[in-house]
């Protein structure tokens, strides 16, 4: 729900911007349907920076058979394969 706070530990894939090591998650927000943003540590103890992450789509690569309406995702430009 939106406004919701979720404060479970759990891994994430988000790397330290500054030593590279794995961060973990320690609190989520959703601010809306389509962004939520995750409050991570990084997990090298001789670094010990803290961050806030943000997350929502950017585009639609196959849209959706029950689409919410609303909201509007692009739709991501067609491309060639390559050869």
């Amino acid at each position: 729900m939106i406004g919701e706070t979720q404060t479970k530990i759990r891994k994430s894939t988000f790397k330290c911007p500054d030593c590279q090591s794995s961060c973990r998650i320690t609190k989520t927000k959703i601010l809306s349907v389509t962004y939520k943003e995750f409050y991570v540590s990084c997990t090298n103890d001789n670094c010990g920076a803290r961050y806030v992450f943000g997350s929502e789509p950017v585009r639609t690569l196959i849209p959706s058979q029950i689409p919410n309406p609303t909201i509007q995702i692009p739709l991501a430009r067609a491309t060639k394969p390559t050869s």
